[in-house]
């Protein structure tokens, strides 16, 4: 008898590791389309809140999804239309002003001491470096050919991306419903709790991510372009983004901003790069404390997420690692958080699994209300009454559960 049961141990964990790994090599074969649906739920999460701060001024729900969405490609096109010029005509004058500043500064060599004239020596000549770009002219062609051809496809998945986060967004209820459906009763409350916190954090996290960014490159190109410094828009715009890097995204981006500037300038590169520290110092401690105030990851956590994207998505992955890694962090914190002891079956875990059951209940006849024309006052005020009731009483059972 113990010999089958030992048997059947052991076949339950073959079945278990087989379909790991099957399921590990599903997801790295179909990771394009595993990487649009978790850009979807992040973009979601990221748009939950400002669709719940219209819906909280008594604006329906469809209206301020759609006015979310619409105010954000807004947003989005508006930037590309007015940086994406500038930057290119700074980078059409690019190839003739680095010929000009590399014969300026080995001239500059030349006139100091003994080590800076033998520096100067072993440098390349400027007639080959005219000859290096010359001769490079159609590998840059052609690799401008496949960046337009892959930011093609990276905006036709953007685009794929919005119309099934519009979906998750505006059926919201039934999405959970249905996936919170294969999973035991006991465990769906917490699953639920879980998973809105892990939606809050990553939102939060991205809000905080893009906000940063563009108050980045708003400001570096300001004082950039006050200060005559070569590039402004080109630079700050490699800052900005490099600065949603993990980890070394404030390092990458001071690299180019302190290299050209002492291509042209060396005391104008120093004053730059002062500027650009002090703006990463005043988005990390300021800005970032305002909008996403949790616990920073750590940084073995981090590091792992982020060569595993590297290895899968390259540099896109680098983009994505954080998210994920929030997302992680948030569910191992509540997973390993002790339940408390002594409670009963039939108690507060009872009354959290009802509620949870209400919530989706609720959140189908929230789905069904928003195609009605003209929704009574009186309804939409006893909709927005039951959900403060469950939250309240989400709210009153945790604190309950804490003082046990």
């Amino acid at each position: 008898m113990k010999s089958d049961f030992n048997v059947k141990q052991v076949a339950l964990a073959a079945s278990i590791v087989i379909a790991t790994v099957f399921g590990l090599m599903l997801i790295w074969q179909l990771s394009s389309i595993v990487a649009i649906l978790v850009f979807s739920l992040a973009l979601a999460a990221m748009a939950r809140a400002p669709v719940d701060w219209l819906v909280g001024h008594r604006i329906p729900r469809g209206i301020a999804l759609v006015l979310t969405y619409v105010m954000g490609l807004v947003a989005v096109v508006w930037i590309a239309w007015f940086v994406l010029p500038r930057v290119a005509n700074e980078l059409s004058t690019f190839a003739g002003d680095l010929g000009k500043a590399y014969a300026g500064l080995q001239s500059r060599l030349l006139d100091g001491g003994n080590i800076a004239q033998a520096l100067a020596r072993n440098l390349p000549s400027s007639s080959q470096l005219d000859d290096a770009l010359a001769g490079s002219a159609t590998g840059i062609a052609q690799l401008a050919l496949g960046t337009t051809v892959t930011a093609f496809d990276v905006i036709m998945q953007g685009v794929l991306a919005i119309f099934i986060t519009l979906y998750l967004s505006a059926d919201q209820g039934r999405f959970e419903r249905i996936a919170f459906g294969f999973i035991a009763p006991e465990q769906r409350s917490r699953t639920r709790d879980t998973w809105h916190k892990i939606e809050r954090g990553v939102g939060a996290y991205m809000r905080s991510e893009a906000v940063q960014s563009l108050l980045a490159w708003m400001m570096l190109s300001a004082a950039f372009w006050v200060l005559d410094v070569r590039y402004p828009f080109t630079l700050a715009l490699f800052a900005a983004v490099a600065w949603l890097l993990p980890l070394m995204g404030g390092a990458i981006a001071i690299i180019p901003i302190l290299v050209i500037g002492l291509l042209f300038n060396p005391l104008l590169a120093v004053i730059s790069t002062l500027i650009a520290c002090a703006v990463f110092v005043f988005l990390e401690f300021v800005v970032e404390k305002r909008l996403y105030p949790r616990e920073r990851l750590g940084s073995v956590l981090m590091l792992m997420i982020s060569i595993i994207m590297v290895e899968a998505f390259g540099v896109v992955g680098l983009l994505i690692a954080p998210p994920i890694a929030t997302a992680i962090q948030i569910a191992l914190n509540e997973w390993m958080r002790p339940a408390p002891v002594g409670a009963p079956a039939t108690g507060s875990q009872s009354l959290q699994s009802s509620l949870g059951e209400l919530n989706d209940r609720l959140m189908i006849a929230r789905s069904l209300l928003q195609h009605v024309d003209q929704p009574s006052p009186r309804m939409l005020n006893l909709f927005s009454r039951l959900t403060d009731l469950i939250a309240r009483s989400n709210d009153e059972i945790r604190s309950i559960d804490e003082r046990a």
